[in-house]
């Protein structure tokens, strides 16, 4: 797992980005044993999708290209480590490019960025810090 995050990593910045929030959230499994399940068996292990539907607090009608339903993340607490798995590296939203300075981050207190607590100036070494946390 080690290994292929640190591909998707440099497979990023190799496109001149930075990821700007490498954590435990944005990784996915691919799951590859449970593809070919049917989806009885695949609704077995992870249970059925918890949706809330979504409205906002006013009231007024949602905007178009908004979803109406928000699906809660689902939970694998029996997982098992797979020889043959793989992992994706998800959600770009706090992507930015070299020479930017996102307004935040989205980092723990714990974990920030030695080069903010100390200078507030970073780069694309944030993606491999946070990479280090993760495997440590």
């Amino acid at each position: 797992m080690s290994t292929q995050l640190l591909k998707a990593i440099k497979f990023i910045h190799s496109t001149g980005m930075c990821h700007g929030d490498v954590s435990g959230r944005n990784i996915a499994f691919t799951c590859n044993n449970l593809l070919n399940s049917p989806d009885k068996k695949f609704l077995a292990v992870l249970g059925p999708p918890k949706v809330e539907p979504l409205a906002r607090i006013d009231g007024t009608p949602l905007d178009n290209g908004l979803p109406t339903q928000l699906v809660k993340a689902a939970g694998w607490v029996e997982w098992t480590d797979e020889d043959e798995e793989d992992i994706r590296l998800l959600d770009m939203g706090e992507s930015f490019l070299p020479g930017e300075k996102p307004e935040k981050l989205a980092q723990p207190s714990n974990l920030r960025v030695p080069e903010i607590i100390f200078n507030d100036r970073f780069d694309y070494r944030l993606d491999l810090w946070r990479a280090g946390c993760m495997v440590h």
